[in-house]
């Protein structure tokens, strides 16, 4: 492979991992793109319940991650690198998976999945420690399932 051929491959993999480089601002990164995320779900998701498409999303962009999350490690020779974001994606993404898509549920799904993310506890703090991008976003994978059932559940039990 071409010398060139590998600077493109290594910038698309740094591109889609730091989600178009929002994980290079300068503060709080991935709370940046989870609002980023979350403005997006918001006023740019152009279809109703549609589980096939929302879960066949938050599959194929968690083993893009993955990908993407190895190749950034191997390079930088750093786990979990701070401008990786494509993890917050994901998890907001499941935060908000067959839910209605309302001011309440998007962004109050955000902060849960940000108090998660950032809180870790039990299993996710564990699971971040699994190699090769793996935990990179598995972390924030069962971050997103958890606000995703309080969210789920404030949303179905509260009037």
């Amino acid at each position: 492979m071409s010398l060139q051929k590998k600077t493109e491959k290594s910038f698309f993999w740094y591109l889609l991992g730091s989600v178009f480089y929002i994980g290079y601002v300068p503060w709080f990164p991935g709370t940046v793109a989870s609002f980023f995320m979350a403005v997006i779900i918001k006023f740019l998701y152009p279809f109703a319940a549609a589980p096939i498409l929302e879960m066949s999303m938050i599959v194929c962009f968690f083993f893009l991650g993955v990908k993407a999350s190895r190749h950034i490690e191997k390079k930088t020779g750093k786990e979990d690198p701070g401008f990786i974001v494509i993890d917050e994606a994901v998890g907001m993404m499941l935060t908000v998976f067959l839910l209605p898509k309302s001011f309440s549920v998007v962004f109050g799904g955000m902060v849960l999945f940000r108090i998660f993310d950032i809180w870790k506890p039990w299993i996710i703090y564990r699971v971040q420690k699994v190699p090769d991008g793996w935990g990179v976003m598995l972390d924030d994978l069962l971050a997103g399932l958890a606000a995703w059932i309080l969210n789920a559940a404030y949303f179905y039990c509260v009037p």
